[in-house]
């Protein structure tokens, strides 16, 4: 069981080209086992975000190894230079009460109260 503070994520955030969107996420989502976000950040270009689980505190290095490997083969076929990849770790969360933070109680009318939860 790990502790608490350990963080349990690992985020992949990497730019990546128009044309090569769908092959990437797809890549990416088939990897990860889980869904790709995505940013457009300028014409052209989206910034894509994907989130593996940590099974164990090492394989941080693992995954991102994993991760050029694939992305510099598929890069090749369409003669592109493979983006830079940034990590980050994150905390598990227990989302099905962590987004209760963000809404707070308010009122539409007199006597009427909204409150999430």
């Amino acid at each position: 069981m790990s502790d608490a503070n350990d963080p349990e994520w690992l985020r992949v955030d990497l730019d990546c080209p128009e044309p090569l969107l769908e092959a990437v996420t797809d890549v990416l989502g088939v990897l990860s086992g889980s869904g790709v976000e995505e940013k457009p950040v300028q014409e052209g270009t989206s910034r894509l975000s994907v989130f593996f689980k940590l099974r164990a505190p090492d394989n941080r290095q693992e995954i991102l190894s994993l991760l050029q490997k694939e992305l510099t083969a598929l890069f090749a076929i369409y003669d592109k230079p493979v983006p830079d990849l940034a990590s980050s770790l994150l905390a598990d969360e227990d989302w099905a009460t962590s987004w209760q933070k963000y809404f707070k109680p308010f009122s539409i009318i007199p006597g009427l109260v909204i409150k999430p939860g």
